[in-house]
């Protein structure tokens, strides 16, 4: 009679949600800047057209670029001092947040 081996335990990874911080903020500060909210509004109620006419009006100004321009500068230096950090900086639940 044949002796049984024991098969192996494969290791089975959690799932897991990476959260990019810096990037996220930014993302988010350049939607404000460039008045997505309204735009997104105007999609959603089916005006596409008005969502692209509100987008581009809000890059033109000078208020805007000069918000997007701070706000890409201020990212490339948090992302330079980031640098020797830890990649992982919160977890919670599946959510890990990076400082990528």
């Amino acid at each position: 009679m044949a002796v049984r081996r024991r098969t192996r335990r494969r290791y089975s990874r959690k799932k897991q949600i990476t959260v990019p911080l810096l990037s996220t903020g930014a993302g988010l500060a350049i939607f404000t800047a460039l008045n997505g909210n309204a735009a997104l509004n105007n999609i959603l109620t089916g005006k596409v057209g008005d969502a692209i006419n509100n987008i581009t009006q809000a890059a033109q100004s000078p208020e805007a670029k000069a918000k997007v321009i701070g706000t890409i500068g201020a990212t490339m230096v948090g992302k330079m001092l980031m640098k020797g950090m830890g990649r992982q900086v919160g977890k919670l639940g599946p959510l890990v947040f990076t400082s990528g």
